[in-house]
């Protein structure tokens, strides 16, 4: 099982990276504790605090998903 995920957004330029991890993080716990309810005993720690954003500049989405797609396994 994966210890991470790698996610491509493409967020409007004035919302903050930590807002929008916040967002997915707040939303994907909630989804994963209605379908998973063993996950309740792990709360408030269902994620860390750490993430990474990065800034691709002019790569198109074919090469962006294509690199993240063979970090899959790594």
């Amino acid at each position: 099982m994966p210890e991470h995920v790698h996610l491509f957004v493409k967020p409007p330029p004035d919302l903050a990276p930590h807002y929008v991890i916040g967002q997915f993080k707040g939303h994907a716990s909630r989804v994963l504790c209605q379908k998973c309810p063993s996950l309740v005993s792990r709360l408030p720690s269902l994620w860390r605090c750490r993430y990474d954003v990065e800034s691709v500049g002019p790569m198109s989405e074919d090469v962006i998903g294509k690199t993240i797609e063979e970090q899959r396994g790594k």
